[in-house]
C-alpha cells in the first residue's frame, strides 16, 4: 500500500515521501521484470484515519493557515491532486 505521496509530495515529510515512491517503483519493477507473466499493484489512497494521521491535524493546519476543521473538510475529506 502505498499513498498519495507515492505520486505527490509534500512538505516537511522526506522519508516518507521518499518511501511511498519506492514502494511504487518496487511495485512497478516487479510488474516489468515479470515479462507479462506476474502483474503487480500498489493502491495510492488518500489520507487514513490513524492515530498517527489524527496527530497531524494541528501542525498540518498551522503550516497552512487554516483551521483544523478547514484542514479536515479542504484537505484531508476534499479532492485528491492527482487526476486517477
Amino acid at each position: 500500500m502505498t499513498s498519495i505521496h507515492a505520486h505527490i509530495c509534500t512538505l516537511n515529510k522526506p522519508a516518507y515521501n521518499i518511501m511511498k515512491f519506492g514502494l511504487r517503483a518496487l511495485t512497478q519493477s516487479i510488474a516489468a521484470e515479470g515479462a507479462g507473466k506476474i502483474r503487480g499493484f500498489s493502491i495510492s489512497t488518500g489520507f487514513v484515519k490513524t492515530a498517527l494521521t489524527l496527530k497531524q491535524i494541528p501542525s498540518q493546519a498551522e503550516q497552512r493557515g487554516i483551521s483544523k476543521a478547514k484542514l479536515l473538510e479542504e484537505v484531508m475529506l476534499g479532492n485528491s491532486r492527482i487526476r486517477r
